[in-house]
């Protein structure tokens, strides 16, 4: 796994954090053995019981970002004709 500068990666498994990863580079290794899991995906039909997640956040600030139009915009109503403006 690689993870940028401007980035911080989070490892989920089960739903829960369970590390965390600053810029760098990483192995991830699993602990699965071959013949244990196919047995345990015959039993549960394919599907691993064993989920896990990594989630990378963004950690560079971004300024100056402007939101929005430059002027109003008229939204018509398609079911009864109204118009209003929102925007600016």
């Amino acid at each position: 796994m690689i993870v940028h500068e401007s980035q911080e990666a989070v490892f989920f498994s089960d739903g829960q954090a369970l590390d965390s990863f600053r810029a760098g580079r990483y192995t991830l290794e699993t602990k699965n053995i071959p013949l244990t899991s196919k047995l345990c995906n015959l039993v549960t039909g394919g599907e691993s019981p064993f989920h896990c997640e990594v989630c990378f956040i963004n950690l560079a600030m971004m300024m100056n970002i402007v939101w929005g139009t430059p002027s109003r915009v008229t939204v018509k109503d398609p079911v009864y004709g109204y118009s209003y403006s929102a925007g600016a």
